[in-house]
């Protein structure tokens, strides 16, 4: 068996570093922030890589086949939810040190999404290693600095863990629902495929319910999943 050899980066790489190596698994090339947190050397071979997606609701690993693949397994192990999108590059052009390209074999990548209950987990783990807020990971999607700024706050006397993490989500996420405001809607199924919804528009925002106004187009289609017909139109 092969030890990964894992180079983390993004708004995860604490709570997957803190996860990761009590597996076993070797940090390579961390950060400054990760070595002082860790303690850990700097290894500058690697044979895995994990990036935060564009979208960062997840991560893309990428490296040598057989421990890119150990380590998508034992994630998924600890976080039951996550879905997993494999990709793989069975073929790859390396850049040798006299300019040539060469052929090389074995690297798989994957593409894995964190939806909330993982996000939760790895907020639960980060937390064991420095200051988090509720909805770390959720918020950083958000606005990594202002999450930041919120986290120095936590252990003052400005107010409880609880308080901030509010206040937190009401700046960064309650305070923007405003009527009009167009959301674009997404339904990622547990195989990975995603569908693309409707637009909405935000009707209202209040006591925690979120009212949208969606116009579904489809005469004669049938609704995803039941047997009902969609009328022409269809305004809530």
């Amino acid at each position: 068996m092969i030890m990964s050899r894992v180079m983390i980066r993004g708004i995860y790489t604490t709570a997957l570093t803190k996860l990761l190596t009590d597996e076993g698994f070797l940090i390579s090339q961390p950060s400054i922030i990760t070595a002082e947190r860790f303690g850990v050397k700097r290894v500058h071979e690697r044979n895995v890589v994990i990036v935060d997606r564009e979208d960062r609701q997840g991560v893309r690993v990428e490296g040598e086949a057989e421990p890119a693949e150990t380590l998508v397994t034992t994630l998924a192990q600890a976080l039951p939810d996550m879905i997993i999108m494999e990709q793989i590059s069975p073929n790859r052009l390396i850049k040798g040190r006299n300019g040539k390209y060469t052929l090389h074999l074995g690297f798989l990548s994957f593409d894995l999404e964190f939806p909330y209950g993982s996000k939760v987990f790895l907020d639960r783990v980060r937390r064991q290693i420095t200051s988090t807020i509720n909805n770390h990971h959720l918020l950083k999607i958000v606005d990594s600095d202002a999450v930041d700024m919120y986290e120095t706050l936590l252990g003052s006397e400005l107010g409880s863990s609880e308080e901030i993490s509010d206040e937190a989500k009401r700046e960064l996420v309650y305070d923007k629902l405003t009527p009009g405001r167009a959301l674009k809607i997404q339904h990622v199924k547990p195989e990975g495929s995603v569908l693309e919804l409707t637009e909405g528009r935000i009707r209202r925002s209040e006591d925690g319910t979120l009212s949208l106004h969606r116009r579904i187009l489809g005469e004669g289609q049938k609704y995803d999943g039941l047997r009902f017909r969609k009328p022409k139109t269809i305004m809530p």
